[in-house]
């Protein structure tokens, strides 16, 4: 579609309400006395300035001021420069008419003719005209309100800042409604100080054959309007000369054309052979210096645009002016998203590639195209039966309603429950052949914001607020537009969150100095307020060596993150559903609750070495993955039993676990396992390959855990001492006990349980336990090389020691993802449980959960952080690999930070040396305007 320049797009405003307001009493109702303002106006300015201006211009600069140059391209505007080319800058997206005339919000339209208007003059401009609207759209009483009102408020603005501001006309005067519709407009107009009228030489011209009455000669006789005429001319080789003579000798004062140095030519000899009077110039050019005089009375209160500000405005006009026309089947936004598979077809040969990217921020689609000439043709084109929600892309493509229809049927013949959303990007004159989709969204041009409003508006990210500016047809009428909710993450910039992003950038500053101190090879940040993500970028490469940038797609081992975005939620699940209750020990969920005590006396500790000291110091020597935060490894594998029912594991309540404080031991016995290949044990305990029923646990491609001694691990689990006095001691073991529980209910594993309760409904598309069984290597980002054990650089497998002998799938560690995912299910807790119109956890729930325990610092499963020297408190956790998240309840903040700081070397603490976590919330914070 056509993109009006600014100076188009306000006009239209002004002229047809010249057209409309036939009826008197609509004048009064809309602009009541007190309102009009009267004021002198530039003609009635002292002329002693014009007047001596007048005496030292020559005729060729008279005749330049009568015929000011503007190229051939953009003749219908009145200024002397390209708006669109000048006001504009490349990082603006800029409104289209339709864009404004679709918003109905005053205090939007004020705000935007306020910003235009004490901002025009800072570029020099000094006219302005707004485009004229067709005739038939004055037939109806509300279009006419509306352009009335949206006239007036650009008007009044634009006339308070000095800015010679008009209408164009382009109706006849043949019949009395016209006539009518014309005074009845221009009457509230010129009480505004309307400026001037624009209009095609014949209007200036041709006399009306029942009036004898030019258009300048009615308006002067019905309304007293004394302002500046302009008219629009081309050149044309033939009569030129005498269609000039016979306009200059009207009451139009200015003439735009082209071919201007021609018409200088002929100007000027007709005013030296007096077939245009030199008086009658001096009189044009007399009423343009003083409407000049006036024009410059105010000077521009800044020295130059506020580009944020700009881009913010015209942002918020392009989100406020999508509209959608047609919500039958009340699809969108769309909801349910684990029961859709998504398709875009694109009708004709192009892309929008920011449509496409923000579509991928809720779920995935496959992309389609179908050409123009395969329309035309009827042929019929293949299409996945699955798919059963298609967004249907039209663009500025000549489209017919029968090629419309032969395609709607050709894709729901092809899946009968296939629903159809019709996006058209452009003119909306094309939704006439859309009508019988039940669900249209118009965009009004291309823009890269629009392309993402527009999927927003899909899933609810963005509400759709407006209405249809134009008349198509008898299912879409004028003004039509049904208003949305936001239920989603929507994506914004940081001022429109309130936050300033100056500020902002030193986030970025501090993660690159990091990089270069080798605290970590890459990450994400991602921030979002009140559920608007206003920052969210990838920094650094998967690796130092690597040549490819991380993108905001590649995703992380998530570590202990693991224990609230996996084993806690499906915790706060099956208590919210009455299945598990946080009192109940931990031997209701196992059937066999059986512990072994053979060749234990009772009430005697027995203590066991299974690897010797100077094993140990080798291996960690190799700098193996052994830690603190995570898993809490003794030095020595020491394994401490005593035989006491009363205190085994299976006393242990769920609610102590949660809170770590069930008294279990805090090792996991695995470091017997934990070898080198070239251990003569090595091969006692793993196998390089798969084994059926005997070796089947995949630490990595090329190593599995002996089965029989995954049971010995269990029944060492089984023995492990529990101390009596319940005191917080972080540990693993905790939760891999609850998951080991919640797995017994539910009878799968717990990656099954989350895909089918949380994973898939939330739109998660990265998110997973055991990564590389979903998405390529490339996509996941290295961890860690483990040089002793795995002897590999671990990319889609865990970190983790106890997870990886768990099969990857732990309560501890094991999940995988990206920030954007993890915002969404941050989101979700924020929201108390509610996440795309569903509900997943009840309030009381999450707040149970979330909120600081009695005699605790955490709460059940979360941990909780305080920000220092500030009152700042978040929930949330914390993961060894170099990752945060953390929920501010009382801001509604959401920060995450995802990080492989252990690569290569486990042993890099420069990320808690550097206290990264703590500086960026802090900018965050200190962002906050």
């Amino acid at each position: 579609m056509k993109k009006y320049s600014l100076l188009t797009f306000f006009g239209r405003y002004f002229l047809v309400l010249s057209i409309l307001l036939g009826i008197f009493w609509a004048k009064d109702k809309f602009f009541p006395a007190k309102n009009i303002e009267k004021t002198d106006f530039f003609l009635n300015m002292n002329s002693k300035l014009a007047d001596s201006v007048l005496k030292t211009l020559s005729l060729e600069e008279k005749i330049a001021l009568i015929f000011p140059y503007k190229s051939e391209k953009t003749l219908n505007f009145i200024n002397l420069y390209d708006f669109n080319e000048h006001f504009l800058s490349d990082s603006a997206d800029f409104p289209t008419k339709y864009s404004l005339e679709a918003i109905f919000n005053d205090t939007l339209l004020n705000e935007t003719a306020k910003f235009l208007s004490e901002n025009f003059k800072i570029l020099n401009g000094q006219n302005l005209t707004l485009p004229s609207m067709e005739v038939p759209y004055f037939q109806d009483f509300n279009y006419r309100k509306h352009w009335l009102n949206r006239t007036s408020i650009f008007l009044r603005n634009f006339q308070k800042q000095n800015i010679l501001t008009g209408v164009e006309i382009n109706i006849s005067l043949d019949s009395k409604q016209d006539s009518a519709l014309l005074i009845e407009c221009f009457k509230p107009l010129i009480n505004q100080k309307l400026a001037f009228v624009l209009a095609d030489e014949n209007y200036f011209l041709l006399k009306n054959v029942k009036t004898k009455l030019s258009t300048s000669q009615f308006l002067e006789k019905h309304l007293k309007f004394i302002g500046l005429f302009a008219a629009k001319v081309f050149y044309e080789e033939q009569n030129f000369d005498k269609k000039l003579k016979n306009l200059l000798n009207t009451s139009v004062d200015i003439v735009f054309s082209n071919h201007l140095s021609e018409v200088y030519k002929i100007v000027a000899k007709l005013v030296k052979t007096n077939q245009v009077s030199l008086s009658r110039i001096n009189q044009k050019v007399k009423r343009i210096l003083l409407a000049k005089q006036w024009s410059d009375k105010k000077s521009p209160n800044n020295l130059k645009i506020n580009d944020l500000e700009k881009i913010l405005l015209f942002r918020k006009i392009l989100e406020n002016s999508l509209t959608l026309v047609k919500n039958d089947e009340k699809i969108v936004p769309l909801t349910q998203l684990h029961k859709k598979l998504f398709g875009i077809i694109y009708v004709g040969d192009f892309s929008l590639p920011h449509f496409e990217k923000y579509f991928n921020l809720y779920d995935s689609v496959q992309i389609f195209r179908f050409s123009k000439e395969n329309l035309k043709k009827r042929n019929i084109f293949s299409f996945p039966k699955e798919i059963n929600v298609i967004a249907l892309i039209i663009n500025d493509i000549e489209i017919d309603s029968a090629e419309i229809n032969f395609l709607t049927k050709t894709l729901q013949k092809n899946n009968l429950r296939a629903k159809i959303i019709a996006i058209n990007f452009g003119n909306p004159l094309k939704i006439k052949n859309l009508q019988k989709i039940s669900t249209i969204l118009q965009v009004y041009n291309h823009s890269p914001s629009e392309q993402q409003f527009a999927a927003q508006i899909l899933f609810g990210g963005s509400a759709a607020k407006g209405k249809f500016p134009i008349f198509i047809g008898k299912n879409i009428a004028f003004s039509q537009g049904f208003e949305t909710n936001i239920s989603r993450l929507k994506y914004t910039l940081p001022e429109e969150s309130g936050f300033s992003s100056e500020v902002l950038q030193k986030i970025d500053s501090t993660i690159f100095d990091a990089i270069a101190r080798e605290a970590f090879p890459s990450c994400q940040v991602f921030v979002a307020k009140a559920g608007e993500v206003f920052y969210h970028k990838s920094f650094g490469k998967p690796t130092y060596e690597s040549v490819e940038k991380s993108k905001l797609t590649n995703i992380y081992d998530l570590a202990s993150i693991t224990k609230i975005f996996a084993a806690t939620i499906s915790a706060m699940k099956m208590v919210d559903k009455g299945n598990i209750s946080l009192d109940d020990e931990l031997e209701k969920f196992f059937k066999n609750t059986e512990i072994d005590y053979k060749n234990i006396k009772t009430d005697t500790i027995i203590r066991r070495d299974t690897l010797k000291i100077k094993d140990f110091k080798k291996l960690t020597l190799k700098m193996d993955t052994f830690h603190l935060n995570d898993s809490l490894l003794v030095s020595v594998d020491t394994l401490i039993f005593t035989v006491t029912p009363r205190l085994n594991i299976f006393k242990v309540k769920l609610r102590d676990l949660l809170r770590h404080e069930s008294g279990i031991t805090p090792s996991l016995p695995i470091l017997r396992y934990i070898l080198s290949p070239k251990s003569k044990d090595f091969l006692l305990y793993f196998s390089t390959s798969k084994l059926k029923d005997s070796a089947e646990i995949e630490i990595t491609k090329n190593l599995y855990f002996r089965q029989k001694y995954f049971d010995t691990l269990w029944a060492d689990i089984k023995r492990f001492r529990v101390y009596s006095q319940k005191i917080f001691q972080y540990i693993d073991v905790n939760m891999i006990l609850l998951q080991q529980a919640i797995d017994s209910v539910n009878n799968k594993n717990l990656n099954e349980f989350l895909f089918e309760n949380f994973y898939e409904q939330l739109g998660l598309q990265n998110t997973t336990y055991l990564p590389l069984k979903r998405f390529r290597k490339h996509r996941i980002i290295p961890t860690a090389l483990d040089k002793y054990w795995r002897q590999e650089v671990l990319q889609g497998y865990v970190h983790d020691e106890s997870a990886a002998f768990l099969g990857g799938i732990s309560g501890n560690a094991g999940l995988f993802s990206n920030a954007n995912d993890l915002g969404i299910i941050s989101q979700m807790l924020l929201n108390k449980g509610i996440y795309g119109g569903e509900r997943y956890l009840s309030p009381q729930i999450v707040e149970i959960f979330t909120k600081q325990q009695e005699n605790s610092k955490r709460g059940l499963g979360f941990d909780r952080y305080w920000l220092k020297n500030t009152n700042v408190e978040c929930y949330g956790h914390s993961g060894f690999t170099g990752n945060y998240v953390w929920i501010d309840e009382k801001n509604e903040l959401i920060f995450i930070f995802l990080s492989n700081r252990i690569y290569p070397n486990v042993k890099n603490w420069k990320l808690i040396s550097l206290k990264i976590n703590e500086k960026l919330l802090k900018i965050v914070h200190s962002a906050k305007k």
